[in-house]
């Protein structure tokens, strides 16, 4: 690759047109970002010697506080900043050491609340339901179905603009950084990904992300290994986490759509019944978690996993008698019941009646 596309020639500032760029990125730049990023890519500018207030006021930014999690960038201005950085440090190890290192300086609710929360499992999670709130141009996605562990997927960058390709090193450096600081300095991803072509020099990349690093790849991710999300956070603050967490609602910041573990419990449950893995132990391995952690995340929600199965049970049996002609024993069977008396026994708790009482059978 040339050396000059990853340090800053405003030739190669455009966003691409070329279909792979498409995959993980929308046409043209779009959506708005926490202003904290520029204030910690303006501190690493300046530790290589460079003016930072030069580049702030050369990108707009000049008398902006750079510490309100409130205030915005949109995309270009970030992207911009980042191609004026990286055209003045010349540096392409900037984007990868620029986060912020120490717990004390994190700024961000949507950071603080994955590095409160009590395991890594339960902060990898939090920081995908929380990106909403430090970015709209991108998005990061908690993916548990990837061979070599669960991954934290960047969706929505594209891969040909200098400030793209920054801001993606940026974001999968921080999410390492913070894991270093909750579960200690030796924690290795298994493999740190890249959509983008390397730069031209990488060797402070390797050293940060370890062996697993990849360019040209199919997404950008961090993945880490599965037996790492039961790990207790050192940075675990049980009390500050729901003050975050209130506080992150109160002003708007919460994401109330994203399904919860119940939901998610629920429709394992719902694909159960068919092979009868109905166990804790089949659910937890469905959610790609330990039973401890399922039944804590279950708790945490107010439910718990035998009456999540009991409703299922219950609207299941109703169906299955008011619209097929299946034979007590049978729905029995399908509901995953020892016997059709035990399932006579649920059934009458449940409404207070027999099968056949409850519900009409079809002429």
């Amino acid at each position: 690759m040339d050396p000059a596309r990853h340090v800053g020639d405003n030739t190669d500032s455009t966003n691409s047109t070329d279909s792979t760029n498409k995959t993980d990125s929308a046409d043209g730049a779009r959506g708005t970002h926490c202003v904290l990023v520029a204030g910690w890519v303006l501190r690493a500018a300046a530790r290589s010697g460079v003016d930072a207030d030069a580049i702030a006021a050369e990108c707009g930014l000049a008398g902006i506080s750079l510490e309100d999690f409130e205030n915005r960038l949109t995309a270009d201005e970030l992207f911009g900043l980042w191609e004026v950085v990286m055209r003045h440090t010349r540096d392409p190890a900037l984007p990868v050491d620029a986060p912020p290192r120490p717990f004390a300086e994190q700024r961000s609710l949507a950071v603080l609340s994955a590095m409160t929360a009590a395991t890594f499992g339960d902060a990898l999670r939090d920081g995908a339901e929380h990106s909403g709130t430090w970015s709209t141009t991108y998005a990061l996605e908690l993916h548990d179905d990837c061979p070599d562990g669960v991954s934290l997927r960047m969706r929505g960058l594209g891969t040909e603009r200098l400030g793209e390709r920054c801001e993606a090193e940026y974001t999968i450096s921080d999410v390492l950084n913070a894991a270093r600081v909750a579960l200690g300095p030796t924690i290795q991803p298994t493999r740190v990904s890249f959509r983008h072509p390397p730069p031209d020099d990488i060797r402070a990349h390797r050293a940060w992300f370890g062996p697993g690093l990849r360019f040209d790849d199919e997404h950008t991710e961090i993945v880490f290994a599965r037996e790492l999300l039961d790990l207790p956070l050192g940075t675990a603050q049980p009390d500050l986490h729901t003050l975050i967490e209130r506080q992150m609602v109160a002003a708007g910041l919460e994401q109330p759509t994203t399904p919860t573990v119940a939901d998610a419990a629920r429709a394992a449950l719902r694909a159960g019944l068919a092979d009868g893995a109905l166990r804790a132990a089949d659910v937890a391995a469905a959610l790609h978690m330990s039973e401890r952690t399922l039944h804590r995340r279950l708790a945490a929600e107010g439910v718990q996993l035998h009456r999540l199965l009991d409703d299922l049970r219950r609207q299941q049996a109703l169906d299955l008698l008011g619209h097929t002609d299946l034979a007590t024993k049978e729905i029995a069977a399908a509901l995953g019941f020892a016997s059709a008396r035990s399932f006579h026994r649920a059934f009458q708790r449940w409404t207070g009646t027999t099968p056949r009482q409850a519900v009409p059978r079809r002429p």
